[in-house]
């Protein structure tokens, strides 16, 4: 079996048999980086498997380096590989990041923007100017942000979600008043409604 290239990963709910069973990848923040795997179970999906029905995903956690930034196209490649080696659900891939997760899950949409079926994306790090260069609406998107993140200004995704409602396409947008950064994406992910939402996408065949 062929290993992913860039990236050491965990990975929870592989399936058993050949059926094709749906796929998160989820992007950690700032804090997860380097060569502890361990570390990428902090926060997330990955931390939170088998809870809230995600056993109903295969999520596939890759590992940041230390002192860089998620890349695009190696998250491409990365991704690819592993799907060719397991059985993913192709019209069922889903992606989610947190902080500098977000940010990278933006990146990484707006390189292939139709791969991904739903995306949940909690208070990253995005310049309006990086949506308003994708041609044509994106497939449905979830943002979650607070206005006391201490961390990401809430500017970063109430401008995304301007220039994402221009780009047409399914756009929901969760604002908190008073949660702190990590307490935005603690509430964000508790509970089945993000992960049962990512289910009712698809893309087309």
């Amino acid at each position: 079996m062929r290993t992913p290239p860039h990236y050491s990963y965990v990975v929870d709910g592989l399936p058993k048999a050949a059926t094709p069973k749906p796929l998160i990848l989820f992007l950690h923040g700032k804090g997860e980086r380097g060569t502890d795997l361990s570390a990428v179970r902090a926060h997330g999906p990955p931390h939170l498997y088998p809870k809230y029905g995600l056993d109903r995903f295969i999520v596939l956690s890759p590992q940041c380096p230390a002192d860089e930034k998620w890349d695009a196209t190696k998250l491409d490649e990365f991704l690819t590989a592993f799907a060719d080696e397991h059985a993913v659900d192709r019209q069922r891939i889903y992606l989610t990041g947190l902080s500098l997760g977000g940010e990278g899950a933006f990146d990484l949409l707006a390189r292939c923007k139709d791969r991904f079926a739903a995306s949940v994306l909690i208070c990253g790090r995005v310049a309006p100017a990086a949506a308003q260069a994708i041609r044509g609406p994106l497939n449905p998107i979830w943002l979650f942000h607070s206005v006391r993140d201490e961390i990401v200004p809430v500017a970063h995704s109430d401008g995304l979600h301007e220039a994402l409602q221009k780009l047409g396409g399914v756009v929901t947008y969760t604002r908190y008043d008073s949660l702190k950064h990590i307490q935005t994406w603690l509430k964000a992910y508790s509970g089945r409604r993000i992960f049962d939402w990512l289910l009712e996408h698809h893309v087309r065949a």
